[in-house]
């Protein structure tokens, strides 16, 4: 479909922010929202049309053509008229140095777009993008700390589900578990209809203070307790314990408890040789 382009350099921003959160979503952490949707958060805009490169920039970043997004986005840089204008073509240069795997130039431009002071919804999005890379680079609290600073002011729509997603798990990763529970439940409760509001619940209602990897999930408890005895033959510290109320096979097979995430990190790399399917609870 043909996508109508707002009437400012921040609309655009945020168009090129649910569509690459969108794209973005296959990785390990769905495609959560349409280029549907992001046309009709398009519609409602109303402010001095952006510029012609910002504008080919957004649409180079969503179709995936990074270098011509790079291209448009230097142009739009150098002639940006208004700080906001500045910023967001700062954003869409970052999205697209992503898309080549530049994580150092993408957080350079996110930098210098947050240091443009732009208005709160595009510096939303730009802190927002800052502590997804945050996120995917392991610095859970600093990923944590933006995602506070940034989330009340994301519109209550996908990819803000994905947000709170991160936001939650952040947090218990850094040690705040009961912040994170919390932070969960609200995704569940704000986003119902979300693919990761099941999840989200799950992970909350382990009520959790510390890591542990599980390693299988069982209908009956003497097979799980078979599954144990097999890992623990292998030298494994294993245990069977009781899932939460919400989960769909009751009795889980449990290995290590850690108070960090990087220690149980590290025994689920030794366990996914034997159970591919192992991972880290919460």
């Amino acid at each position: 479909m043909e996508i109508v382009f707002p009437v400012s350099g921040v609309m655009c921003a945020i168009l090129v922010w649910i569509l690459d959160l969108s794209l973005r979503s296959a990785s390990p952490c769905g495609r959560l929202c349409t280029v549907v949707g992001a046309g009709c958060l398009l519609l409602a805009g109303c402010a001095p049309r952006p510029s012609a490169q910002l504008h080919h920039a957004s649409q180079a970043v969503t179709s995936q053509q990074s270098a011509a997004a790079l291209e448009h986005a230097d142009q739009a840089i150098r002639q940006a008229r208004t700080a906001d204008d500045r910023a967001s073509a700062y954003y869409v240069r970052a999205l697209a140095r992503l898309q080549q795997g530049d994580r150092v130039g993408a957080r350079a431009d996110l930098q210098a777009g947050t240091h443009l002071h732009p208005d709160r919804a595009l510096a939303a999005r730009i802190e927002a993008q800052t502590a997804n890379l945050d996120f995917e680079d392991g610095f859970y609290a600093s990923a944590a700390a933006r995602y506070a600073a940034c989330a009340d002011q994301l519109p209550r729509r996908p990819p803000t589900d994905r947000v709170l997603f991160q936001y939650g798990a952040a947090l218990q990763r850094s040690g705040k578990f009961r912040e994170g529970d919390e932070t969960l439940r609200r995704l569940a409760k704000e986003y119902p209809a979300s693919p990761l509001a099941e999840q989200a619940s799950r992970k909350a209602d382990w009520r959790a203070t510390s890591f542990t990897v599980q390693c299988g999930a069982y209908r009956d408890e003497p097979s799980a307790q078979r599954r144990a005895a097999e890992l623990r033959a292998k030298g494994f510290t294993a245990r069977v314990v009781r899932a939460p109320q919400s989960a769909t096979l009751p009795w889980v097979v449990h290995c290590g408890l850690f108070a960090r995430y990087a220690d149980a990190g590290r025994l689920l790399a030794s366990l996914r040789t034997i159970q591919p399917d192992a991972f880290i609870v919460p």
